[in-house]
């Protein structure tokens, strides 16, 4: 908006509904989330804790709310399905 044109330009900037000289660019909002440090993907889990026949082995999920103002953690046991 601010090219010199002199008066042609500061006509229209008085157009304008907010009355700024500026552009400001259009930040992508997606991938503000916050970062897991050193995680590992679940593609990693060995074989026999797939199979689920001994009990002992845990899995966790986050679930973090909008602004980040809220949070839900949950824990289950893989063979017994005991959810804390």
């Amino acid at each position: 908006y601010t090219r010199p044109q002199a008066s042609l330009n500061k006509k229209l900037i008085k157009l304008l509904t907010r009355k700024k000289t500026r552009r400001w660019a259009i930040k992508n909002k997606r991938g503000k989330g916050s970062k897991i440090r050193n995680q590992v993907s679940i593609d990693n889990r060995p074989k026999h804790i797939e199979l689920r026949n001994e009990v002992g082995h845990w899995e966790g999920d986050l679930i973090i709310g909008k602004g980040q103002k809220s949070a839900i953690g949950t824990i289950v046991e893989r063979k017994s399905r005991y959810t804390l």
